[in-house]
């Protein structure tokens, strides 16, 4: 591969990289409705890391709205929209946190003001 081609190739790799963090999210995107301190849980009622992070977040009265993804079809095209592929994910302001990390949501929660840990 020639100096030519490698650098076409890094270029368009690193342009690939910039569209896509500066993408817009979609209109089923959760991330539209909740601004920058909005939550969402995007949850099941059979899920035990769903029910384990509806408690903790409930316990710390931390405000959220929760949307199961199997019954309901505004929870389910979030979900597309967010390419989930497990759950619990939750949407806290444009960040989101995919699984039950507590640290990770611990982190994302302090400069709201609340505390899961």
């Amino acid at each position: 591969m020639n100096g030519k081609t490698l650098l076409l190739l890094l270029a368009a790799i690193v342009g690939a990289m910039l569209w896509q963090h500066g993408r817009v999210p979609g209109r089923n995107d959760p991330r539209v409705e909740t601004g920058t301190d909005g939550i969402v849980l995007l949850s099941a009622q059979w899920c035990g890391y769903c029910k384990a992070l509806r408690a903790s977040l409930t316990a710390h009265s931390v405000p959220f709205r929760e949307i199961d993804v199997e019954t309901s079809a505004q929870g389910s095209q979030m979900y597309r929209s967010l390419h989930g592929h497990g759950i619990p994910i939750l949407v806290v302001g444009q960040n989101v946190v995919y699984g039950y990390d507590e640290q990770q949501i611990s982190a994302l929660l302090k400069p709201l003001g609340f505390r899961i840990d």
